[in-house]
């Protein structure tokens, strides 16, 4: 989770969110980076864009009881 957190802060801040940016800001709050997790996830949003998959999980939300 705190790796998603990490991206997004990346994001916000303009950083491209590469696999180095998210484990600074991970190391930065004093937190552990866990460099497979970071790997999977940079594999996982690479070439997607940020807004259209928070709108998706917001979508998805919506049909949460």
């Amino acid at each position: 989770m705190q790796e998603i957190a990490a991206l997004l802060l990346c994001k916000l801040g303009g950083k491209s969110g590469s696999a180095d940016e998210i484990k600074a800001v991970i190391e930065a709050a004093g937190g552990e980076a866990n460099a497979d997790q970071i790997s999977k996830l940079v594999g996982d949003v690479e070439g997607k864009d940020v807004n259209e998959l928070l709108a998706e999980g917001m979508d998805k939300l919506k049909d949460v009881p």
